[in-house]
């Protein structure tokens, strides 16, 4: 069987994509986008002010210094713009937010659950049809493109004596 796709953008998406391409209009379409987010997260109980403010009143440059490699040269798409960071996924800013957007994109997965513990519980989703597959807790998990770990903690508790290792151009976890 073959499907045909129209892959042209109707009159409303070239609309909105030319409007976007005017750069002082992209940036307030994009801060307003990343200030919904937030309130929605903080209106849901995910405190991602808080968060980010702890994240951001600690000494990473120790942290950095033991995982940073001026060698790698990173993928275009690491560092241009990209959602609310203008200067990509490689950024603090995109490192102190990513768990609480998380969060709050995710909070709405399940209905019946309270909206903060979407994330939670789509993690877990994956990890009990892992369990399923592996009749044996494994020696070893490689968690490769982890970003922050935040599956690879999931991991760690389901896998309590599993050396747990996540990699991500970003950010090493341990």
């Amino acid at each position: 069987m073959t499907a045909a796709v129209n892959t042209n953008p109707g009159l409303a998406s070239r609309l909105v994509n030319g409007i976007l391409a005017i750069q002082p209009l992209a940036n307030l379409a994009k801060h307003q986008a990343r200030q919904m987010m937030i309130k929605r997260a903080e209106r849901i109980g995910v405190p991602w002010t808080q968060e980010v403010e702890t994240l951001q009143a600690r000494d990473w440059k120790d942290d950095l210094a033991q995982v940073e490699n001026p060698q790698l040269s990173y993928p275009d798409y690491y560092v241009t713009s990209f959602h609310a960071y203008e200067t990509g996924n490689l950024s603090w800013q995109a490192a102190f937010e990513v768990e609480p957007a998380a969060y709050a994109v995710h909070a709405k997965i399940w209905q019946r659950a309270e909206e903060a513990q979407g994330d939670p519980m789509l993690r877990q989703s994956y990890h009990n049809i892992l369990k399923s597959q592996i009749p044996h807790e494994p020696q070893d998990i490689l968690d490769v493109g982890c970003s922050v770990g935040l599956s690879s903690f999931a991991l760690q508790e389901i896998y309590p004596h599993t050396k747990i290792t996540g990699l991500d151009l970003v950010r090493f976890v341990a």
